[in-house]
């Protein structure tokens, strides 16, 4: 398994996975490639897209998470002060004092008020917002890993059930479950839910495996 790249953590770790009846899944750099891209910016009324993006680069440089990939053509502004990091929904600090946020609309909209819906479209949305309201919503994109399907139906010939698990609140996480084809699938939850999920799961007597890369 070490020459596979795999490694074992905990004696009994082959004879859980005997055990299991549940695979459950992350999304983003799991299921697709971790390689998000932005298909679109779609500025509020009067904003500059350029100067919205850069504000973006500026949050999105303090992250780790795989979307931070997707600003890194992007010139950074001005510095920020205060930046904190939330795993899971996004990333917030002040520039020039005022308080500015990207990430999840429920995240960003507890620290600058309320954002809105998205645009339409089954991209991942993401908002950037500063005190005043929304500057821009900007709809990433990523691709299945080119054995993710394959993956998903081999363990359903065992007779697992797949599931995704996803903190993405956009419809990317239903649509790419459904392409590949898994059983169930819930989106939009924090890492504290997928936590509790997980707990309940085993709670309800069955045997989980997850799979993800732990940033969440």
């Amino acid at each position: 398994l070490r020459r596979r790249g795999l490694l074992l953590g905990g004696e009994n770790t082959l004879e859980t996975l005997l055990a299991c009846d549940r695979v459950v899944f992350d999304k983003t750099g799991t299921l697709t490639l971790g390689r998000l891209r932005r298909r679109s910016v779609v500025p509020t009324p009067g904003q500059d897209p350029a100067v919205a993006l850069s504000v973006a680069a500026s949050l999105e440089a303090h992250g780790n998470h795989p979307i931070a990939s997707a600003f890194q053509d992007v010139q950074a502004g001005s510095a920020l002060q205060d930046v904190e990091v939330v795993p899971g929904r996004g990333i917030r600090g002040r520039l020039d004092g005022a308080r500015v946020a990207i990430g999840s609309p429920r995240f960003v909209g507890e620290t600058c008020g309320d954002t809105g819906a998205p645009p339409a479209g089954t991209g991942h949305w993401i908002v950037l917002a500063g005190e005043r309201g929304p500057l821009a919503w900007i709809e990433l994109e990523d691709s299945p890993r080119g054995d993710a399907a394959e993956t998903v139906s081999a363990l359903q010939g065992r007779g697992l059930v797949t599931e995704l698990l996803t903190g993405d609140p956009s419809d990317a996480g239903p649509a790419l479950a459904s392409e590949l084809g898994l059983d169930e699938s819930r989106h939009g939850v924090s890492p504290e839910g997928k936590l509790a999920h997980i707990r309940d799961l085993q709670q309800r007597g069955h045997r989980v495996t997850v799979v993800g890369d732990g940033l969440n």
